[in-house]
């Protein structure tokens, strides 16, 4: 949060704000046989924040990278529980090589994670279930930007990323989701540019729970 000022940006929303952790590569996701991510955010958590904190059940979801992946997902495989959507720099179209590099990273074992489900989970796959709520992606394309310290090498992870992002805006489009891509072109994998983006993105996602 601190990284992001994600607390300065929504500071006066008028909503709970909730960043729950999600693991490295945990893929937002109830594994085979491992952590169950999707029931803790989407079933307890959410009880918990309902009876505690009030929550109305009008909500929206965002994330950056892997979290990117995770708005996405969870959105699509839950129609109806959101009412908008955004993702930063995320994995919107995850692949195997993404799962089996992630989790390498991580010291997971892939297979534990979908098996061959993979096309269940990922949002590109499921794009039309995104039909009925807006969506805001964004990423750049690896180049040093306006962002970046002097002297920022090129990161070929965004730039895989915005291929990414460029396919599923692709789909998106063609299945008529409300859509707004803002692939930036320079800007690399940091924090200035997703604080940038949550900016921009925040009156879309607020004025959904209205």
């Amino acid at each position: 949060m601190s990284d992001g000022r994600a607390d300065e940006v929504t500071r006066d929303a008028q909503a709970i704000v909730v960043m729950p952790e999600a693991g490295y590569a945990g893929f937002y996701s109830d594994w085979l046989d491992g952590p169950q991510w999707e029931t803790f955010h989407l079933t307890e958590l959410r009880h918990l924040v309902e009876r505690r904190y009030g929550g109305t059940g009008r909500r929206a979801i965002a994330g950056l990278s892997m979290g990117g992946f995770g708005a996405l997902s969870y959105a699509a495989r839950h129609p109806g529980m959101f009412r908008a959507a955004a993702s930063f720099s995320g994995l919107v179209n995850v692949s195997r090589e993404d799962v089996e590099y992630l989790t390498d990273q991580s010291g997971d074992d892939p297979g534990k994670l979908w098996g061959d489900r993979i096309a269940e989970h990922n949002p590109t796959a499921l794009v039309r279930q995104l039909r009925d709520i807006p969506v805001h992606v964004s990423c750049g394309n690896g180049e040093p930007g306006p962002l970046d310290a002097r002297n920022t090498p090129r990161d070929g992870g965004e730039a895989f990323i915005e291929a990414e992002n460029r396919a599923f805006v692709r789909a998106a489009e063609a299945a008529g989701v409300k859509v707004t891509a803002n692939l930036y072109g320079p800007g690399t994998h940091r924090w200035p540019y997703w604080t940038r983006e949550l900016e921009r993105a925040l009156p879309m996602l607020l004025g959904s729970l209205s």
